[in-house]
């Protein structure tokens, strides 16, 4: 009994071996790639992936790989040919060991999917993810970088120069615009963002890049707008320092609720250090501009003469050089033209929706103005900071991608809108001028008129030489007129 129980036990051991002998025999191998994945090829650098398989019979050895990509991927890799050929050797045991190699080049950032496929069935046996990030930090991003923050901060400190600290206490002891504000920047601007992400319906990072853009808070170069748009400065400085204060709450508690539901998974690093920053890049420049204005008068008269000329270089660099340093953003706009839309319209949906509220609450234009614009213009190093240090690569540099183009392109409806203000105020103080001018002409013909009774009136009807000489040219110059 117990001799038959064991014949049949090893009788089915047997069968088992049998059957995964004959199964490594007759199925083709597993098609395998050096590296397994690729996350990190550096933009204009090019990488080798050998492919290769074993233990294939000779019915089922693979002749030829070809290699597709998935839509809209050759922008961001490239690699010489479709079809490769692959090199085969047989093996002792009767099977054959092949493979080959694919160079591929990195050309903008982002992540594709190539699928690799016997290219006489078409059957696909591999798909093979490659994520294409920037190159590090080059010259030219360091002299933008350093460049702009030079520039904000001095244009913050002539703003401190000018700063009215009366009308500052009056907006903290009556905050009803600044509330206005806060409300439209991390309750209007967060609503939108996440609006927006359900949208495009992107991968999860991308929709994280335009959540944290829609939560950061305001500044930048708001204060510069402000002053070029005619909106109220004192008011807008006011609000930037409330902003960065508000972010420290409003910010985890944005992102630790529907940020986390963006993202899912992955754990979210707050930038706690980097908005400490940003709030003394506020204060700081403010205050020392305060200081020389009270101590320095002589030094505060020097530096408001070149208050207009700063903002005219701040501007003009970061059109310029902003546009040189960052060029890589146009090739990711013109890969996947949604990201760029939902980016452009982050700041111009919420400052328009920040601007009619403040109408409707009855504020005045100017104010509606300069909460419009604190709303839209976003401290976009606290969003990209925020991006890399939660996200891995790819990820990280795709999505930071988001706040470079609000940070590029949120100024441009207020250069158009700057345009027509300069034609208008042009156009009006050309004919402010032709008024004056009649005005004068005008004013000039009365006190000509009342000289010429007083000297009539003198004479007492006698005559003399200067009132006959100025009656006659007051009668020429009537004549004239008509």
């Amino acid at each position: 009994m117990r001799q038959a129980a064991l014949h049949s036990v090893l009788l089915v051991a047997a069968c088992c071996l049998a059957a995964l002998a004959a199964g490594d025999a007759a199925a083709p191998g597993l098609l395998r790639v050096t590296p397994s994945e690729v996350n990190e090829l550096v933009e204009d650098e090019s990488l080798s992936i050998k492919l290769y398989f074993t233990n294939c019979t000779d019915n089922s050895a693979l002749k030829h790989l070809s290699i597709s990509i998935s839509e809209g991927g050759n922008l961001n890799i490239d690699y010489p040919t479709d079809v490769y050929n692959v090199s085969c050797q047989l093996n002792n045991n009767g099977t054959l060991t092949g493979g080959t190699e694919v160079e591929i080049t990195g050309k903008v950032i982002g992540y594709v999917t190539l699928f690799i496929a016997d290219a006489a069935t078409e059957e696909v046996l591999l798909e093979y993810p490659v994520g294409v990030i920037r190159k590090p930090q080059q010259v030219k991003d360091k002299i933008f970088l350093y460049g702009i923050i030079i520039l904000v901060v001095f244009n913050t400190m002539n703003f401190g120069i000018k700063l009215d600290l009366q009308k500052v206490k009056a907006y903290l002891k009556k905050p009803f615009s600044p509330s206005i504000g806060v409300v439209c920047q991390f309750i209007v601007m967060p609503l939108t963002g996440f609006a927006l992400t359900q949208v495009i319906n992107k991968h999860p990072s991308l929709e994280l890049g335009v959540f944290t853009a829609s939560v950061a808070p305001g500044g930048g170069q708001s204060n510069v707008w402000c002053f070029l748009l005619g909106g109220d400065v004192d008011l807008s400085i006011t609000m930037t320092f409330i902003s960065t204060v508000a972010a420290l709450g409003f910010v985890p508690l944005w992102m630790y609720t529907v940020g986390q539901y963006v993202i899912g998974d992955e754990k979210i690093e707050l930038p706690i250090e980097n908005m400490f920053t940003s709030l003394a890049s506020v204060v700081a420049p403010l205050v020392v501009g305060l200081l020389i204005n009270r101590f320095l008068p002589k030094l505060a008269k020097i530096l408001l003469k070149l208050q207009k000329p700063g903002v005219a270089v701040t501007i003009l660099f970061a059109i310029g050089f902003g546009t040189y340093a960052n060029l890589y953003v146009y090739k990711v706009i013109f890969n996947d033209y949604q990201l760029a839309l939902c980016g452009l319209s982050l700041p111009w949906v919420g400052g328009l929706i920040a601007f009619l509220i403040a109408l409707a609450f009855r504020r005045e234009k100017p104010v509606a103005l300069t909460i419009a614009i604190e709303t839209a213009v976003q401290n976009t190093s606290v969003a990209t900071i925020l991006l890399r240090t939660t996200l891995s690569q790819p990820w990280a540099d795709i999505s930071t991608a988001v706040p470079i183009i609000l940070n590029l392109f949120t100024p441009w409806p207020f250069y158009i809108i700057l345009i027509g203000r300069c034609i208008y105020m042009r156009r009006k103080k050309s004919s402010d001028s032709s008024d004056k001018e009649v005005l004068e002409e005008e004013s000039s013909g009365d006190v000509k008129a009342v000289g010429l009774k007083e000297l009539e009136n003198n004479n007492n009807g006698t005559t003399n030489p200067v009132f006959d000489s100025l009656h006659a040219q007051s009668s020429s110059d009537k004549l004239s007129e008509l």
